[in-house]
């Protein structure tokens, strides 16, 4: 395992800092190394599934978040809706962190597995 592998490795996971647009990160990243590297192709392959994962769920949660927002205000319970906002801030910081984990993993040429997806993602 090269040097340049462990960076690819990690950039692949930090494609999360851009948000639904950081998908094309290890999107290219695991075309482009298919048949070169195996480390780099399964950490593509991890923080692909996994960013593909966390923008469904943020997606739907804001949904959810946003109608709970919504329907508290149409029952002048506006206070309420601080709190959704700022649970849903959390759970992307959650998300966020665990791809900037993956990422470093890979950067120090280590094996890494999302857990809940990780074993569905690897087999696909």
């Amino acid at each position: 395992m090269t040097s340049e592998d462990k960076l690819l490795a990690g950039v692949a996971h930090l494609g999360i800092l851009f948000s639904g647009i950081g998908i094309i990160i290890p999107l290219a990243i695991y075309l482009i190394q298919q048949g070169r590297s195996s480390f780099v192709v399964r950490h593509a392959r991890q923080a692909l599934g996994y960013q593909v994962v966390v923008l469904l769920l943020s997606f739907l949660l804001g949904i959810v978040f946003a109608g709970g927002i919504v329907g508290g205000m149409a029952y002048r319970r506006f206070a309420l809706g601080a709190g959704p906002f700022g649970i849903y801030g959390l759970i992307n910081l959650a998300f966020l962190l665990y791809g900037i984990a993956g990422g470093i993993q890979g950067f120090l040429g280590r094996e890494f597995k999302y857990i809940w997806i990780g074993d569905f993602i690897e087999r696909l």
